[in-house]
């Protein structure tokens, strides 16, 4: 163990003080051991565990310790701070218990570690001391001696005679008893009012870098410390002066009781409608119910007519579905509408369709037939009365912008234009004759290199065209080369040319 201090007394069996107290030197005797388990003791109560707390002073009634002391004066005891190596006790102090804390340290342990110091402890009325650790550490005292006040006070020494030759030094005798406790003095008067300290003033929480100055206070770590100094910077208050404890953190309180239940607040807003939860397990199959009793044979009556009355159990066919009757004369109802028609049978969802087969083998090409017999002539019919002959005419000028028909079928009809003519009534015998043409306006030239004026059938084949130069006057064609069948769609259109601007065209046919 280190040791920073030796204040222990000399080693003697008894002492006489100036305040007239006397040593008793005793075998050393362990008072206190904070430690607990295998470590400590086996110190219990107020001498045993727990650790002394940091900052937290405890009282020890040294009478009350199995080393069984008198309540003394004050004792002779050796004190040692324990900790992990590193881990720094600033002090440990000790002071009378009926008294307020001195500022006087009896050991320091800086480093941490195991630390001892031996020190003359005063002790209060009771025969307690107060012990204060600025730090957690466990603390062990031991004790050697206590001081009690002397049982006769020695009177002045006498005069003294020659020196003669000195005998042996004869044997020691035993320690008498010790005598009765002298009365207390007077206590003296009380010394004058000091003069008043300077005022605190509090920094808040401490701050290792502000620089304090005396009569600053501070908090830190649950308690307040004032400085005893100026300039003091980067010391931590728990480590002792230039700090001292100014008020000690109080332990926690008891719990209150608690209070009244207050009044159910309104119901909240519905939340959001959580996930659905997995699906339960299948539950066991319960057992077949009875068997109930035959019902009556149904009848089926074939599709439903309004005009049947049909009797109980009698079923109809109904828009994809059967139905059955649930009494008789029933009549008008419809099997859809609900009693006295019931479902019988419901239509079932179309199937998917199935997959196509694979194409057949092409069968053997057949013989051929004989030819049948020619028929026999028929007589001729009457003929009949001629039809009229009719002209229909359409006549357009201007200029006429090129389009497409539905009958543009054909490539030599590809720039038709939107002045045209269809008849597909006034000819049920035919057309004899189609006339097509393209003039000028007043009997002049035509304005156009090469305009070509068509009548053409409704598939788009031309049935006959004219076509005029630049500088002629007119043409005209009414060829019937080609016959046109009865009742047929006929058109007329222009072809495309240089230009048509003042031209006249002309489009007729004549039925036969």
């Amino acid at each position: 163990m280190k040791r920073e201090a030796d204040q222990s007394p000399s080693p003697q069996d008894v002492a006489t003080t100036s305040n007239n107290l006397v040593y008793v030197a005793m075998t050393p005797c362990r008072v206190v051991d904070t430690r607990a388990g295998a470590a400590g003791s086996g110190k219990t109560g107020q001498f045993g565990a727990p650790s002394m707390a940091a900052q937290q002073p405890r009282i020890f009634q040294v009478p009350q310790s199995s080393c069984g002391v008198p309540a003394a004066e004050a004792y002779s005891l050796n004190f040692v701070s324990i900790t992990p190596p590193g881990q720094p006790v600033g002090y440990i102090s000790a002071w009378p218990d009926d008294q307020p804390f001195p500022g006087t340290v009896v050991l320091n342990a800086s480093q941490g570690g195991i630390v001892d110091n031996a020190a003359v402890v005063k002790a209060g009325a009771d025969g307690g001391i107060q012990v204060l650790a600025t730090d957690n550490t466990d603390v062990v005292i031991d004790m050697n001696g206590y001081y009690v006040h002397a049982s006769t006070i020695q009177g002045p020494a006498g005069p003294q005679g020659p020196q003669g030759y000195m005998g042996p030094q004869g044997p020691r005798g035993a320690i008498g008893p010790i005598g009765p406790q002298g009365i207390m003095g007077v206590t003296g008067p009380t010394g004058a009012t000091g003069a008043t300290g300077s005022p605190i003033t509090f920094q808040g929480t401490w701050s290792n870098l502000t620089t304090y100055a005396s009569a600053d206070a501070v908090f830190f770590n649950g308690s307040s410390y004032i400085s005893l100094s100026s300039g003091n910077t980067g010391n931590t208050p728990t480590g002792g002066a230039p700090w001292a404890l100014l008020a000690q953190q109080g332990g926690t309180g008891s719990t209150g009781s608690t209070g009244a239940t207050g009044p159910t607040g309104p119901i909240g807003a519905t939340g959001p409608t959580g996930l659905q939860g997995i699906q339960g397990i299948q539950g066991v199959t319960g057992p077949t119910g009875a068997t109930g009793a035959t019902g009556s044979p149904i009848t089926f009556q074939g599709t439903w007519s309004n005009l049947t009355t049909y009797a109980s159990a009698d079923a109809v066919f109904f828009n994809g579905s059967s139905y059955i009757s649930l009494s008789s004369g029933n009549i008008g109802n419809t099997p859809t509408g609900g009693a006295p028609w019931a479902l019988l049978a419901q239509q079932g969802a179309a199937g998917a369709t199935g997959s196509t087969g694979a194409t057949g083998a092409t069968g053997p090409t057949g013989a051929t037939g004989n030819a049948g017999a020619a028929g026999a002539t028929g007589s001729a019919g009457a003929t009949g009365a001629a039809g009229p002959s009719n002209v229909f005419t359409v006549i357009t000028s201007g200029v006429v912008p090129f389009f497409k028909t539905p009958y543009d079928t054909g490539a030599a009809i590809a720039a038709e234009a939107n002045a045209q003519s269809r008849f597909t009534s006034g000819c049920p015998g035919g057309v004899s004759d189609l006339m097509v043409d393209i003039f000028a306006a007043g009997g002049g030239a035509v304005n156009a290199t090469a305009d070509t004026v068509v009548a053409f059938r409704a598939s788009g084949a031309t049935v006959l065209s004219c076509t005029i130069l630049n500088g002629s006057s007119s043409c005209q064609n009414t060829s019937t080369s080609s016959a046109v069948a009865a009742n047929s769609l006929v058109g007329f259109g222009v072809l495309s040319g240089s230009g048509s601007s003042g031209n006249f065209f002309r489009f007729g046919v004549t039925c036969k």
